[in-house]
């Protein structure tokens, strides 16, 4: 399991939480949703006799801003020591910026990674989506020029989030579907399972990453949220290559993150909370 897909799968995970969620209560505002900044530190919970990775500390800082109106933007900044069996430790610093629409009719992401400190790959691609009975595409244009197709009814992050919540608000337990990420050099689709706790209302909710950034949260329900990721058709009984856990909050934030690739787990701890001036639909689209 490498260290790239540990990081990509943070960015995925946490940037879709960031813009899929409505906003509600506290000082998030009455439409639209909640841009915010969160810092989590990472380090490793645990790990099997056959993992290469003796340990990992580090931090990634996720933020969010945009408008339903013209869609959403997520950076990240993921910096970490991950040190080996043979006591070697490699410095990965990776930036990911995103835009997709609204109503997830385009995904667009760059992402450059640094291994102590030389560029060692970079992916920028833009899809279009489709419909349930036609493909989407994707375009390459780094690492590589290419252009292929995507599955009928293949959604992107945002949409995939979205639809998990929605399952949640409804009382569902499961969703299903199809996501294009930034997985394997933007060339992969993954089915996902998503499994979703019962809901915990204000003043239930774990605040178990404690601090000020926890308290921010008490105020909104959240939801345990565990999304496995297949490669391929299947599901069913078979094992999926990485499965990540997470405490969803009605304003779009994430806390208590466990990501699992059967190997290792690592953890990420929200550290620092801080929710952004959010301008609304009229001011965005006023004259300058």
């Amino acid at each position: 399991m490498s260290a790239r897909r540990i990081q990509y799968s943070l960015a995925v995970v946490l940037g879709v939480i960031l813009v899929a969620m409505p906003a509600a209560g506290g000082s998030v505002p009455a439409t639209g949703l909640a841009p915010h900044r969160a810092v989590y530190d990472l380090s490793l919970m645990s790990r099997s006799s056959a993992s290469a990775i003796m340990s990992v500390r580090g931090r990634m800082v996720h933020e969010f801003a945009g408008t339903p109106c013209e869609g959403y933007t997520v950076s990240m900044r993921w910096i970490a020591q991950m040190a080996d069996s043979d006591g070697d430790v490699d410095v990965d610093d990776i930036r990911f910026a995103s835009f997709e629409e609204s109503h997830g009719k385009s995904y667009s992401f760059t992402s450059v990674r640094r291994m102590n400190d030389k560029v060692i790959e970079e992916v920028t691609a833009h899809a279009e989506q489709g419909t349930p009975a036609r493909s989407g595409q994707v375009t390459l244009s780094k690492p590589t020029d290419e252009t292929f197709d995507l599955p009928a009814g293949t959604v992107f992050p945002t949409a995939h989030l979205a639809s998990i919540l929605g399952a949640a608000m409804a009382g569902e337990h499961i969703a299903e579907t199809s996501v294009y990420d930034v997985s394997g050099d933007g060339r992969k689709v993954y089915q996902t399972l998503a499994v979703i706790g019962t809901e915990r209302h204000p003043g239930e909710a774990s605040t178990g990453d404690g601090g000020p950034a926890g308290a921010k949260l008490s105020g909104f329900s959240a939801w345990r949220v565990t999304v496995s990721y297949f490669e391929g058709e299947g599901k069913g009984d078979e094992t999926p290559d990485f499965a990540q856990s997470f405490d969803l909050y009605a304003n779009g934030v994430a806390s208590e993150l466990v990501l699992d690739y059967g190997d290792i787990v690592i953890g990420g701890v929200l550290s620092d909370l801080e929710f952004l001036e959010a301008p609304d639909c009229a001011q965005e689209g006023a004259p300058r």
